[in-house]
């Protein structure tokens, strides 16, 4: 073979090796394009437009379409245009459910727990010591009670239950007495009775209780007045008045010259005097005479008087859920009330259930 020839063959040599190396290259390069192109559907990452950033500060809500909860929102990327004709609501799937949680109380309104019951419900069967059953079922009657004869000082009698003090009893230390029958006035400004399940009847007296006195589910009648407030806690009570004479002016509670409040919850009282039909009386509830102090009054059923409920000068009052009926003139009075005096008003309607407005 000649030197020509043999340089020719190895000239075409390298040109296929050449071209063989540039296949390589293209499909290398084919592949790389083919990748990247399926690769252009994954998510895109934070910092593209349109890509979900998550807020500082918030929390996932629950499950994988709960929302989330921020203490700040800052915006989330660019929003997506909503496309013509299609809504922007979200599925019912996809909505938050409302919260289930209940809101919490202000420290302005604190009423006392509830028993279910309202004061149109108290009446003289389902209060007094006649009312009463002890927890082995024990009941109290005149001919079961132990009967003191003259009147008694809270520090010998000490927490008693069914006991009869026909001559009253002198409060010279806090007791507790239970289904007691009292036939006399029952006063204290020093040490705080509590009466429970208990009747004090007052006839020819000017109330039947006063001061520091806790009563629940007590009867107090027959005195001229039933209640004198100051610091006196009334829940679920029987309150009803005499007429001694002409002269009285019959309240269910009064307040006068009162330098503490208390509350009147869920009680039955009617300021109309139970021997003197068509008479009104005062009030069921008087509040007056420079009585100081804040006194709640909820969910009672109050009866009588020209204004049944009567709150003025420089208490104040929370005053919610009472039914006032059996008034003359309007079922209340605040014409004299202090600026601000109503911490709370609500829920209070007459007994055929028009709303009334302090």
């Amino acid at each position: 073979m000649s030197t020509s020839h043999a340089g020719s063959r190895r000239t075409r040599g390298r040109v296929t090796i050449s071209l063989l190396l540039g296949l390589v290259v293209l499909a290398a390069a084919a592949t790389v394009l083919i990748l990247r192109s399926r690769g252009d559907t994954a998510s895109p990452v934070a910092d593209e437009p349109g890509a979900p950033v998550a807020a500082q500060g918030c929390t996932p809500g629950p499950g994988t379409q709960g929302p989330a909860t921020c203490g700040s929102s800052p915006t989330a990327g660019t929003p997506k245009p909503v496309p013509s004709g299609t809504s922007s609501t979200p599925s019912a799937s996809a909505r938050p459910r409302p919260s289930t949680a209940t809101p919490a109380r202000t420290a302005t309104s604190k009423p006392p727990p509830t028993s279910g019951l309202h004061g149109r419900d108290i009446n003289a069967a389902n209060t007094g010591y006649r009312a009463w059953t002890g927890p082995k079922g024990q009941r109290c009657t005149d001919a079961t009670m132990k009967v003191y004869a003259s009147r008694v000082r809270a520090s010998r009698l000490g927490n008693a239950t069914c006991v009869w003090l026909k001559g009253g009893l002198v409060v010279d230390r806090a007791v507790t007495l239970t289904a007691a029958r009292i036939d006399a006035q029952v006063e204290t400004s020093g040490a705080r009775l509590t009466l429970r399940w208990s009747t004090v009847d007052a006839p020819g007296h000017d109330y039947a209780v006063g001061g520091h006195v806790t009563a629940y589910r007590c009867q107090l009648i027959n005195g001229s007045d039933g209640v004198r407030l100051y610091d006196t806690s009334i829940v679920e009570s029987y309150v009803r008045v005499r007429q001694g004479s002409a002269e009285d002016h019959n309240d269910g509670v009064q307040a006068y010259r009162a330098g503490a409040g208390g509350e009147i919850i869920r009680s039955n009282i009617d300021s109309r005097p139970v021997n003197a039909p068509g008479i009104l009386g005062t009030a069921a509830i008087f509040i007056a005479d420079d009585s100081r102090g804040e006194l709640a009054i909820r969910d009672n059923w109050l009866a009588g008087g020209v204004y049944t409920l009567r709150l003025h000068e420089s208490a104040t009052y929370r005053v919610t859920g009472n039914i006032v009926t059996g008034y003359d003139e309007w079922p209340v009075s605040t014409s004299n009330a202090v600026p601000g005096a109503f911490l709370e008003w609500s829920g209070n309607v007459t007994g055929e259930g028009a709303e009334i407005t302090p």
